[in-house]
């Protein structure tokens, strides 16, 4: 009897499989459902009705009906498969991770079986789960695996993790083995080897091994690692006075490239900004605003006096003398400006916020200073902690030399990684 139940069945399955060769998959259902009355444990029918559920684009029956094949087999290695996909596509990422590891348990194919641990590694990766995925790559049965797909990953998390001597030892063995001139397929191993030495300060090599990645899609990355990049971080932030942030990027940018024309023109220029002779002069023009008598012109004065406190970092007496200067011209964009950024400069974020956003409505602004002040009122908001605004104002900032500078903000706010997380001004 129960041999005549399995013909029946199959009966019906080989009618389900035509009716899917001419896509007609709602009448293979019905034969499917057929079949499995006659054989109810049959897992390959349960599938097989999961694969019609899929191509009518039933997504939520399908992964059911899937799920269903592996409770009457729980070894059914390409219901695993196809849920891995379903669940990554659905962002279920757990559940998709735990399917594409019982397809590397239960698959007898290595070809599949590979893909599959390499799928799992991926998305723990992407999911920033980095030392379950090592912990995949260690396992007892990968090492008699001999795949560099399997080595970069390995070097890629070790990036991560933090251990770039490894990542370094990795990727330069592999990439031995690479033709004289790479390939496209080669830029990411040169990307990684590129950023684990240039997190390991061998910025000589870093540069060389870049330049070979610098292909398609990793470019832009690359141009990330480059002087060039770092150079206009330094010069944003100099323009919004971060002077220690503007230092330590120029610094980089000149161990990167020390012949960098740009930093090395900039350095000058900075210097000559920074007047040796302002504190002489300083107490020059406070001297002269002691005795002059007429208010107009000793406001105006204040305002000279002003500008010139701001340049030495004597941003408390800034205000006072922006204060003197704007009670004859409230309207000076100049010491308005000076005034808010040194209230910014001594934590008064809600008076140095409220300034610049009445600044920066001014119908005399330049689209440059409106750049300038929308960038700091990003910084301002994101020292008070409110993420959302400071968001807001990074992205209209971000274009022409606030641009890159915008965006790495923006990866503060969102804890992201950063290159320049380890740098300080002390390097």
């Amino acid at each position: 009897m129960l041999f005549a139940q399995n013909t029946e069945g199959l009966k019906y399955f080989v009618q389900a499989e035509q009716f899917r060769h001419d896509r007609k998959f709602v009448q293979a259902i019905v034969s499917l459902e057929e079949a499995l009355k006659l054989e109810p444990v049959n897992a390959n029918y349960m599938y097989t009705k999961g694969l019609c559920h899929l191509s009518l684009k039933l997504y939520d029956s399908a992964v059911k009906t899937f799920e269903n094949a592996l409770v009457l087999n729980n070894t059914h290695v390409n219901s695993y498969s196809t849920l891995a996909k379903l669940y990554t596509s659905k962002k279920q990422y757990d559940l998709a991770i735990n399917a594409y590891d019982q397809v590397f348990k239960y698959e007898t194919n290595k070809g599949r079986k590979l893909a599959a641990i390499l799928s799992s590694i991926a998305l723990l990766y992407q999911t920033k789960k980095y030392e379950d995925a090592i912990s995949r790559i260690e396992m007892e049965e990968m090492e008699e695996i001999d795949n560099k797909e399997l080595e970069y990953w390995e070097a890629r998390l070790e990036n991560k993790t933090g251990d770039y001597e490894k990542a370094a030892e990795i990727l330069q063995r592999l990439t031995k083995k690479f033709a004289a001139i790479p390939k496209q397929s080669d830029a990411k191993y040169y990307y990684e080897l590129g950023y684990a030495l240039f997190k390991l300060e061998k910025y000589k090599e870093a540069t060389l091994a870049l330049k070979k990645a610098d292909i398609g899609e990793y470019r832009p990355k690359v141009y990330k690692l480059s002087a060039d990049y770092f150079f206009h971080l330094s010069e944003a932030y100099f323009k919004v006075f971060e002077y220690e942030q503007a230092e330590a990027f120029l610094n980089l940018t000149l161990k990167i490239e020390p012949n960098h024309r740009k930093s090395l023109k900039f350095r000058k220029d900075v210097k000559q900004t920074l007047d040796a002779t302002l504190p002489q002069r300083i107490e020059q023009l406070q001297d002269t605003i002691r005795k002059e008598r007429r208010n107009g012109r000793r406001n105006q004065l204040f305002c000279n006096l002003c500008r010139m406190q701001f340049n030495t970092k004597d941003y408390v007496n800034a205000i006072v003398s922006a204060n003197e200067c704007l009670k004859s011209n409230s309207k000076n964009l100049n010491s308005v400006f000076y005034k808010s950024i040194s209230l910014y400069k001594t934590e008064s974020y809600e008076e140095a916020s409220s300034l610049l956003s009445a600044l920066a409505t001014s119908p005399k602004m330049s689209p440059s200073l409106k750049q300038q002040i929308n960038f700091t009122l990003g910084l301002i908001y994101a020292k008070m902690n409110q993420t959302e605004a400071a968001r807001g104002y990074f992205k209209e900032s971000g274009r022409g030399v606030f641009r890159y500078v915008s965006e790495e903000e923006i990866k503060k706010l969102d804890n992201e990684e950063e290159i320049f997380t380890e740098i300080s001004p002390q390097n």
